[in-house]
């Protein structure tokens, strides 16, 4: 559900680098975070999901799991803040907005990074309103 359009592995990670999130994005994703870090570690794991309550125990590990198959990039059970902001600049990558975004010839580069910057600023907005309902369900 959180990769639509692809899979996040085949991004290249020059061009992951090269995204910065605006102001109100990186507040987004942040409060994201700390919304799922319940045990307040500043990092998330499996600990931070209701597994004690049998009725949410299976939810739970499946939300967990989703998440660390999108954001986990080292595959060491937890997500880092700097996994997290990653994480959300591959799917961002990967919407449908992103798949033909080649510039035409006749643009300037700096006006299509400009754009390539907006649009993927709102995708990863979107994403962070997508996750949090999600987790709600």
């Amino acid at each position: 559900p959180l990769s639509e359009g692809g899979d996040p592995s085949v991004v290249d990670s020059k061009l992951i680098r090269g995204i910065f999130f605006d102001t109100e994005t990186l507040e987004q994703i942040n409060r994201l975070f700390k919304l799922l870090d319940n045990n307040s570690d500043g990092m998330l794991s499996l600990d931070d999901f209701p597994l004690y309550d049998n009725a949410l125990a299976p939810k739970a590990l499946e939300k967990w799991k989703e998440l660390r198959e999108n954001f986990d990039a080292n595959c060491d059970g937890v997500i880092t803040i700097a996994e997290f902001h990653n994480g959300f600049k591959q799917l961002s990558l990967n919407r449908p907005a992103f798949i033909d975004m080649l510039p035409p010839e006749s643009t300037k580069l700096k006006d299509w990074f400009d754009e390539f910057e907006l649009r993927t600023n709102q995708a990863v907005r979107d994403l962070c309103a997508e996750i949090q309902q999600w987790l709600a369900q």
